[in-house]
Formats: structure tokens, sequence, C-alpha cells
């Protein structure tokens, strides 16, 4: 679901949703909308391109004794012609001893953020159509030694891009 909102004391422009995608490396277009100039009445002075990553996991343990490293990342990524704009990688790696039954869960956020503010970075932004840019997601699991605690793990990531406008002159 995509949200745009204008705010009323002027100047922003806000799209925002969650990328599509995950497993074993996707990429994927989606399509926001460009800043309309309105003419010329309006000139678009930035665009911030912000994204927040979440993996989170879980297991339970088997009280073997030999201890376990679980480990998940999930990279996430919003690119431009092929460029990135910004780049995440939420991580868990934690080693448990495996002396005790218990449940765990873990989790990590990662969050990253890109202004533009020359011509040439703002240019594909400005009309009154689409803009294109890509999602690359990917999610890494890994037990060692392996089926040891059932670890399994998941995540996603959401994206903001704002645009910052003022009245032509």
């Amino acid at each position: 679901m995509l949200t745009l909102l204008l705010l009323a004391g002027g100047g922003t422009l806000v799209q925002s949703a969650q990328l599509p995608g995950s497993g074993t490396g996707q990429f994927q277009d989606f399509q926001l909308q460009q800043f309309d100039d309105q003419g010329g009445t309006r000139v678009l002075e930035s665009v911030e391109v912000e994204l927040f990553t979440t993996i989170s996991g879980g297991g339970i343990s088997n009280t073997s004794g030999i201890p376990t490293t679980v480990m998940a990342t999930l990279d996430a990524d919003v690119l431009l012609a092929g460029q990135p704009l910004v780049e995440t990688q939420a991580l868990i790696d934690i080693t448990l001893p495996n002396l005790f039954f218990i449940s765990f869960s873990a989790f990590d956020t990662d969050s990253g953020e890109t202004l533009l503010l020359t011509p040439a970075e703002l240019a594909p932004w400005i009309g009154a159509g689409t803009i294109t840019l890509t999602s690359f997601t990917h999610i890494q699991i890994s037990e060692e030694p392996p089926n040891t605690v059932g670890f399994g793990a998941g995540g996603s990531s959401d994206y903001t891009v704002t645009y910052t406008w003022r009245e032509a002159t």
C-alpha cells in the first residue's frame, strides 16, 4: 500500500510503503509518483529516501549442551537506474550455550537515508508521471550445528520518500 501525504503547511510531499519481496535475493521494480512542479509554479529543493529494515527470529533449545550459533541477515536496498540510493542490513548473530530448555527470540533493525540536492540528482524525480525504483531484498538464515534449536527468522523493510519544495518566484 502506497501512502501519499501533502502537508497543509506546504513544502513537503511524502510517499511511503513496505518493500516487496524477501527470500534468496530478489529484485523487484516499484513505482512512485514523481514530483509535479505544476507547470513550473513549484520548485523541488530536495528528495530524501529513507529505509527502515527489521529482522526477527527465534527457536527452542534442546538442552544438548552443544553451543549453537544462530545467524540471520536481511539485506534491503533501494536502487534508482541500477545505482544504490539506500542500503541496509539487519543482523541477528547469537551463540546459545544450549544447556537449558528455553524458548528464545531475537531481533535487529537497521536504517539508512539519502538526501538528494543537486539539479542532476533531482531531475529524474520531477514530472507528472511516475519514477521506477528497484528494491533488493535478501534474507539468509543459518544455525551451526544444524537443526539444534530450530531457528527461523523473517523481516520487513519500509521506505519513505519525502519531496521538499517551495513556490517558484
